[in-house]
């Protein structure tokens, strides 16, 4: 078991661990994703939970890259 920070980043740093064997690279991980939901929104917007709109969730997964690379 990896000792990952929080920020939801350990979706995206268990993807590179597969990916690359390893989770350095996640910001680029949630950046591809939450452009591909995106791109895709009618395949994922009805799976987003809790009332929260489409454009806010990723918007949130994004601003917290953003936080990041300040």
């Amino acid at each position: 078991m990896y000792g990952w920070s929080n920020f939801r980043n350990c979706l995206f740093r268990a993807l590179g661990d597969q990916m690359e064997g390893h989770g350095r690279n996640h910001f680029k991980y949630r950046f591809d994703v939450v452009t591909y939901m995106s791109d895709h929104r009618g395949d994922f917007e009805p799976f987003v939970e809790d009332d929260v709109p489409f454009d806010k969730h990723c918007k949130e997964y994004m601003h917290v890259l953003c936080l990041f690379l300040q």
